[in-house]
């Protein structure tokens, strides 16, 4: 249990503050746990094992997340010109189909003018005649009409 711990802290220690050389009988300087040359070589080549690995991880994380973020970028912006030209296809369609529509209506609508001018100008005439022989109708039969008055 002491060597989880011990290996835990060593492993998220920063800096190593001192190593003290000892040989086997020679008194301690403090009290704790003490490592030989290869298990301390151990601890610290695998913390700084753990360390590279733990910046791959992280570089390769953040390599992953820029990608999809890349990716959804690029498929965003493919659909963005894809819409605009389905766009600008539509408009350039119905651009085309009412300049077609407006010329057909241009094609088949004539000048009736003319048409017009000599139809208002019959009816003209023919209300004017037709009037001039109500009236004078009218006024020939207002002799032979008994009179209102009294007087004949």
């Amino acid at each position: 249990m002491r060597l989880v711990a011990l290996f835990t802290a060593l492993l998220f220690a920063t800096t190593v503050n001192a190593q003290v050389a000892l040989k086997t009988g020679d008194p301690a300087p403090n009290d704790g746990v003490f490592l030989t040359n290869e298990q301390a070589a151990k601890i610290l080549a695998e913390k700084e094992a753990q360390e590279q690995i733990c910046k791959a991880n992280t570089e390769y994380e953040k390599q992953k997340i820029e990608s999809v973020c890349t990716l959804e970028k690029n498929v965003l912006q493919i659909t963005l010109d894809t819409q605009k030209k389905k766009y600008d296809e539509i408009v350039k369609l119905k651009d085309e189909e009412n300049k077609r529509l407006y010329e057909q209506i241009e094609e088949s609508s004539a000048d009736y003018g003319a048409y017009w001018f000599a139809g208002g100008l019959a009816f003209g005439a023919l209300l004017a005649a037709g009037s001039s022989i109500a009236i004078f109708f009218a006024a020939t039969q207002t002799n032979k009409a008994p009179s209102l008055i009294g007087v004949e």
